[in-house]
């Protein structure tokens, strides 16, 4: 199964807001690990959901996954910054939590050893990475690895 990878920068998010989503339009996605790095020396709160209700990615502010390989097809997972409609997230459906402090380059980095599942088209499969820190959040770098 091909694996796919891609680097993303997050606005400066607010409280109780999405950073980004992982979405599968057109084949199933497996998530094996996700990063996000502080850009600025500002506390942050993230948390990885799953959607309750589905969002609306703005698709010029979406990017789509490089593949490792060059001679696989081209990937269809896409990271969204930006929402015509925002995705909504319940306390239930919370996956992880992470707290960053206020320091430049200070980060985490999920990994899943039986990957996460995202169905092609299901707007409810979803992964949000969620702003739960109670203020504004750092912009974030960050990147997401997974096979189709």
């Amino acid at each position: 199964m091909p694996r796919y990878s891609i680097g993303f920068v997050s606005t400066a998010t607010s409280s109780g807001a999405s950073i980004a989503t992982i979405e599968a339009p057109t084949r199933n996605l497996y998530v094996v690990e996700i990063g996000v790095f502080c850009n600025a020396a500002t506390a942050s709160g993230v948390s990885l959901f799953r959607n309750t209700a589905s969002g609306e990615a703005n698709n010029a502010a979406s990017s789509a996954g490089q593949a490792f390989n060059p001679a696989d097809v081209a990937g269809t997972g896409l990271i969204g910054t930006a929402w015509s409609t925002a995705p909504t997230i319940t306390a239930a459906s919370r996956i992880r939590r992470g707290q960053l402090p206020a320091t430049i380059g200070a980060g985490l980095i999920w990994t899943f050893p039986s990957p996460m599942l995202i169905r092609n088209g299901t707007k409810t499969d979803y992964l949000v990475l969620w702003n739960e820190s109670g203020s504004t959040n750092s912009v974030l770098n960050g990147y997401v690895t997974w096979d189709e």
